[in-house]
């Protein structure tokens, strides 16, 4: 009998759709007293981003304000730049 209900339960769970983990990735929801505590709490977040994350972001942003999207970019020839920040 027990053998049974555990067949039964291991069909279901492999029957069963599950949605992916990894499309929805960790999302937190923190609450603040303050704004101030947000405005730290975000600055916090910022100074742990390295250079080149910085970068990548801005690029997003700067994609996102002029509605650029990779589809658009792959008919166009792509050139090689070398940018030099003083």
């Amino acid at each position: 009998m027990k053998e049974e209900k555990d067949k039964e339960q291991e069909n279901e769970s492999n029957s069963m759709a599950s949605e992916p983990q990894a499309a929805y990735g960790k999302k937190i929801l923190h609450i603040f007293k303050s704004f101030e505590e947000q405005s730290e709490a975000a600055y916090k977040e910022l100074a742990l981003l390295t250079p080149e994350q910085h970068l990548q972001n801005a690029v997003e942003l700067i994609k996102r304000v002029y509605g650029i999207k990779e589809e658009n970019a792959e008919g166009k020839e792509k050139k090689e730049r070398i940018l030099y920040f003083d």
